[in-house]
């Protein structure tokens, strides 16, 4: 294990999205909203042919309804948000170590010890950084040169086993991609 872990990352829209919707889907409300949508679409496709035309239309209508927009939705505030936070724009520098996580952005730097992380999740294709249980730093795993498992490593160290969720066969396949310098 690295003592020492830089890089440089920079989030995409992509990255955004990922995880707006990773957050979406992975809450109660988000699985009830996707529920309610296909519940509404079989509704739609029994009632097709035994009840009115405009009731069967309508109910397919509010499932198409709750199945796309939140998905839209998603995508357009990642674009303004993408649009309006500096974090976003520029090239962010990452330093960790056994005592703490240095971010840089242009001319700040801040320092993050590892008893203000919340927690540590892995989405799939990213590590979010948790400093409360809503605000989060977005890592792309392709920025961190194949230190990754490393990074893994020193965070089960330093954080409690709850804090740190991250499915470890998952991440060493997306580690593995390619030629493995993800």
């Amino acid at each position: 294990m690295k003592e020492v872990i830089e890089f440089d990352s920079k989030v995409t829209q992509k990255d955004l999205v990922g995880f707006k919707f990773y957050h979406k889907y992975h809450s109660g409300s988000g699985i009830m909203e996707l529920l309610l949508a296909l519940v509404l679409i079989v509704l739609c496709v029994i009632s097709a042919g035994k009840v009115r035309y405009s009731y069967t239309a309508m109910v397919g209508v509010f499932g198409v309804f709750f199945l796309v927009f939140p998905s839209v939705e998603l995508r357009l505030r990642a674009k303004r948000q993408m649009e309006k936070v500096s974090m976003f724009k520029e090239t962010v520098s990452y330093k960790i170590t056994e005592e703490k996580i240095t971010i840089s952005l242009g001319d700040i730097t801040e320092d993050l010890s590892w008893d203000n992380i919340y927690k540590i999740k892995f989405d799939g294709n990213c590590f979010d950084i948790y400093i409360t249980s809503i605000n989060a730093n977005i890592i792309p795993v392709r920025d961190m040169k194949g230190d990754a498992m490393d990074f893994v490593e020193m965070a089960e160290k330093k954080l409690k086993p709850f804090q740190v969720k991250v499915n470890k066969n998952k991440l060493r396949k997306k580690c593995d991609y390619g030629n493995g310098n993800i």
